[in-house]
């Protein structure tokens, strides 16, 4: 939310502002997506119905539709494509005003939505998009926020320790009412909501304070992951059932409870998902993006 109503502000008054951003997008989400797709397709991870929904960005709602066998990190996607589909058109016609009124709407809106989700049968409140609005609106008043004219060091500092004291608080107190448990209206409804005030309050100090940190040396590994993280997200439960199914059938690493057994499972399930996410990376990704300048002028 942060990231692209960010883009999206800045470029709102240059020429070809969708055709910009929308091959943006596709070149950068949609090579990995296919891969990923034909993979869970030939390992059987995914039904028809469950590639078709993933096709059109709708596996958020395989749930209600009745689709249980489907690739599941692509909930998410969904989600972020529904914003892509969405936001582009309101931060583009709309003054930053009316953006913000939007966005507090959906912040206090999806709360509510969720926790009368399960009787009023509005849906899953964990993945449908119109019920976890709110969590990339947060993200999108840090960057209306960020280039406004109340954007001070002082007023930064200030929001960011206000937020982050915010859902400490509620967490503190919440955590008393079941707040960390999904399965109840409470839980469901703000389970993830502290969490995006403290998130939101750390990037809004960091970025006020200025922090290089993530420009050093030792953030090396940091900015590393950052770089394959795309990659990392499709494919590592696609790596993890082929390595798993291998290591079970030499009965390898196969006893649980014990912390170094899970450990060692899930280091030698972890290095292939960062090697394969590397490479499409490097081999796959990277030459579509390349490619931004040749389609978008």
């Amino acid at each position: 939310g942060f990231l692209i109503t960010g883009i999206l502000l800045d470029t709102k008054s240059r020429p070809r502002y969708y055709k910009t951003f929308y091959t943006n997008r596709a070149l950068r989400i949609l090579p990995a997506l296919a891969a990923t797709l034909v993979l869970v397709v030939l390992i059987r991870q995914t039904s028809l119905s469950g590639l078709l929904l993933s096709v059109f960005f709708l596996s958020n709602y395989a749930a209600n539709l009745g689709v249980t066998a489907i690739y599941g990190p692509l909930w998410s996607l969904a989600v972020e494509e529904h914003f892509y589909l969405l936001w582009p058109t309101v931060v583009h016609r709309f003054k930053s005003g009316v953006i913000v009124a939007v966005a507090v709407i959906l912040c206090l809106l999806g709360p509510a939505l969720r926790f009368f989700s399960g009787r009023l049968h509005l849906g899953d409140p964990h993945e449908n998009t119109h019920l976890v609005a709110d969590y990339l609106a947060i993200g999108a008043l840090l960057a209306v926020f960020g280039r406004s004219r109340f954007a001070s060091k002082a007023n930064s500092v200030l929001l960011g320790v206000g937020l982050s004291l915010a859902g400490v608080a509620v967490l503190l107190v919440g955590s008393r009412y079941g707040i960390l448990h999904r399965g109840s209206n409470i839980g469901d409804a703000f389970q993830v909501v502290p969490f995006n005030f403290i998130f939101a309050g750390s990037l809004l100090l960091a970025l006020a304070m200025q922090l290089r940190l993530p420009a050093s040396r030792w953030a090396w590994p940091l900015r590393y992951v950052s770089h394959i993280s795309y990659g990392l997200y499709l494919y590592h439960l696609i790596v993890f059932s082929v390595v798993g199914h291998i290591m079970a059938h030499y009965g390898f690493l196969q006893v649980t409870g014990n912390f170094y057994m899970v450990a060692g499972r899930f280091l030698l399930m972890l290095i292939p998902s960062v090697l394969m996410a590397d490479a499409s990376r490097r081999w796959l990704e990277q030459p579509l993006l390349d490619l931004k300048k040749k389609f978008i002028r």
